[in-house]
């Protein structure tokens, strides 16, 4: 190892990270980014063996490092990511926040990243936030389909945040713009049938299919 190359020592590290012996991958990581410092790649897979020992102050200066040697979008995107993601549960909320905000900021027309980080403040209980993004994104969305099924997520989100009734109003929403007949409709009817049945309030669904038919 000590005559190999840094393609070969990053293979070596790697094989160790999937035996599960991160303390020996670290040790490989640092004698790569010693010879090689500008070397993203390496600073990010070192913040990640980091973050599975939980160590997340040393992965989260990895990261900066990483970000620092100037990545590749992908790269960039995923450290942007995991950034938000590890500082949120090192219990740094605000910081968090402000690591994802910047990254939408910097990539604003990336739609699926707006996505993922919906997914990622869910997974952290950020239930608020995860509705300010998905917000945003339904406004943000033009495709006719995509915005209903958004729209739809975000009807979900408020169910979380334990809002029915502005889920209720979204998937009434939701219907109206929904083809008649469609799949998409018999779906729709369904989260609302759902949404009723779970409170056990079946005289409340009846009254309110009689308000759709009275409307349409």
């Amino acid at each position: 190892l000590e005559t190999a190359n840094t393609a070969d020592r990053l293979l070596f590290a790697f094989f160790l990270v999937k035996q599960g012996r991160e303390a020996e991958a670290l040790g490989v990581f640092d004698t790569v980014l010693k010879a090689d410092p500008d070397n993203a790649e390496a600073w990010a897979e070192s913040a990640k063996a980091h973050a599975r020992s939980l160590d997340f102050e040393k992965a989260l200066a990895k990261v900066d490092k990483a970000l620092a040697a100037e990545p590749a979008d992908d790269l960039a995107i995923e450290l942007g990511k995991l950034k938000g993601r590890w500082l949120s549960r090192s219990g740094k909320t605000e910081q968090a926040l402000a690591a994802w905000q910047a990254l939408t900021q910097a990539h604003p027309d990336d739609e699926e990243l707006r996505e993922d980080l919906v997914d990622l403040q869910i997974g952290e209980s950020l239930v608020e936030e995860a509705l300010k993004t998905q917000s945003e994104l339904v406004e943000a969305t033009r495709d006719p389909y995509l915005k209903i099924t958004r729209r739809l997520r975000l009807g979900d989100i408020h169910l979380r945040a334990g809002e029915p009734e502005k889920a209720r109003d979204i998937y009434r929403l939701s219907l109206g713009d929904a083809g008649r007949d469609s799949w998409l409709e018999k779906e729709i009817l369904a989260q609302i049938e759902q949404l009723f049945r779970r409170e056990d309030d079946l005289a409340g669904l009846k009254d309110y299919y009689a308000e759709l038919i009275e409307a349409d």
